[in-house]
């Protein structure tokens, strides 16, 4: 019979090595990922700003009273600013308050529990608030505002109304 030499064929180290590099890999990939979450964290902490209430005054508060022509034209921005004018009443009055047309044309409405009579020209002083986006509208019919001679769509300011000294309005949603 003819020998066959068996030998025992050692186990290659080539899959242990590859595995190995994968195994490195997939450990750096997550070691990655949760750095950059962190990264990302620090990021966000760094940019973020402090958020500063609108300016509205606490009662009693000693503010700067500024006219309607300085901060004109009147925006949004200008909610929590302290304001006097003199005006002229146009139509109807509310029951919470009513729209005067100011000497340079602009019309605005002022929450005010006075009670005025139509072209009545008056003094006011009270803070600039935001309004509802459909307050405005509604105010503007109850007051047949679009009936005045002198009214001018243009001229209307409808994100913004000013309360009255003493007679805050309710914060609007």
């Amino acid at each position: 019979m003819a020998d066959i030499n068996v030998e025992r064929k050692s186990p290659s180290i080539w899959p242990w090595i590859v595995g190995l590099l994968v195994l490195a890999l997939l450990i750096w990939a997550i070691a990655e990922m949760v750095d950059r979450g962190d990264a990302q964290l620090e990021t966000a902490q760094e940019t973020e700003t402090e958020v500063v209430p609108s300016a509205v005054p606490a009662p009693g508060a000693v503010t700067e009273v500024r006219t309607l022509e300085e901060l004109a034209p009147l925006g949004s921005d200008d909610v929590g600013q302290m304001v006097r004018f003199s005006a002229q009443v146009i139509g109807q009055p509310g029951t919470d308050g009513f729209w005067v047309r100011t000497r340079s044309g602009e019309m605005i409405y002022v929450v005010s529990s006075r009670t005025i009579q139509p072209d009545q020209q008056i003094e006011i002083q009270g803070i600039i608030e935001r309004s509802a986006p459909d307050e405005a509208t509604g105010r503007i019919d109850r007051a047949q505002l679009r009936q005045h001679p002198e009214f001018d769509a243009t001229r209307v300011h409808t994100e913004v109304h000013v309360s009255e000294s003493g007679t805050a309005s309710q914060p609007r949603p």
